[in-house]
């Protein structure tokens, strides 16, 4: 106990969490990259890695997966909070003009955000260092009054991650008026 109130606070390290509101892995690895190097150029320690996605297969390619093979080696942990809702490129009604509405239509599907998820796990070491956010649970309407809710793909998804040792689940409920971006476009949709 000691030890660590007389730690050098230079000594201390870091959890960097990148990023809750952009999915850095996907769209802005080198970006990501470049932020951790000037971090560590300037002498922050790291201690721990928290990278937010809704793409996995990102994590798996280049030029991301040797930098993240690097920093392990560097003694940086991984931890991933990886959203898979079950919307992703799915037709979920169809928008005023007769076109197919589509909430996540860059996402990986349901499927192919699962079957990578061993991958996942092997990069991170442990299935305990994946958070899974069912994030978020939709009921909506299209302009025709069609009914879709993701609630169905969640007991799916729940289940193969926990027979994959993923046990730290959240979920949120998509509600109007919380989201002004998300808001935004339902309305335009």
């Amino acid at each position: 106990m000691q030890k660590l109130l007389d730690t050098d606070p230079m000594e201390r390290k870091v959890v960097l969490s990148a990023s809750r509101m952009t999915d850095m892995p996907k769209y802005y690895p080198l970006d990501l990259m470049r932020e951790i190097e000037k971090r560590k150029e300037k002498g922050t320690k790291i201690h721990t890695l928290v990278l937010w996605t809704k793409h996995p297969g990102a994590l798996l390619k280049n030029p991301l997966q040797p930098y993240l093979e690097q920093l392990k080696k560097e003694g940086v942990q991984l931890y991933i909070q990886l959203s898979i809702t079950g919307m992703g490129q799915r037709v979920v009604g169809s928008k005023p003009d007769g076109a197919p509405l589509i909430l996540e239509p860059k996402a990986p599907t349901k499927n192919e955000a699962l079957d990578i998820l061993p991958e996942v796990i092997r990069l991170v070491e442990k299935p305990e260092r994946i958070r899974l956010r069912i994030d978020p649970i939709v009921r909506i309407k299209d302009h025709q009054g069609h009914s879709f809710s993701s609630l169905p793909f969640f007991a799916h998804i729940l289940n193969t991650a926990s027979d994959l040792g993923i046990e730290t689940l959240s979920f949120s409920f998509l509600e109007k008026g919380v989201h002004r971006k998300i808001d935004n476009r339902l309305t335009r949709l």
